[in-house]
């Protein structure tokens, strides 16, 4: 492979890999909120509380579950080109 294929090809998988990060932030700052929403129709629908915890806590811990697998496969083809893994970009503080 050339070394300018090389770069681009770099440089897209690192752009995956921060594509897949950031929808990973998103979708844990809103995990409490899912599971909320889904505690609450599962709760209306059945009027079971005991039920509506477990989706609740089903929820929160499946809804980054796709999102964290997406940033593994990133991860994993960046380690495959340069040797070590994804580390993300620390976040600036809030002005």
């Amino acid at each position: 492979m050339e070394p300018v294929a090389k770069t681009e090809a770099l440089m897209a998988v690192e752009r995956r890999c921060e594509i897949a990060d950031a929808k990973l932030q998103v979708a844990q700052s809103f995990r409490w909120g899912y599971a909320a929403l889904a505690s609450l129709a599962f709760n209306a629908q059945l009027h079971f509380p005991l039920g509506g915890i477990v989706v609740a806590l089903l929820a929160f811990y499946v809804v980054p579950y796709t999102y964290r697998k997406e940033l593994k496969l990133a991860s994993s083809d960046l380690k495959k080109i340069t040797g070590t893994p994804y580390q993300p970009k620390a976040n600036p503080p809030a002005p």
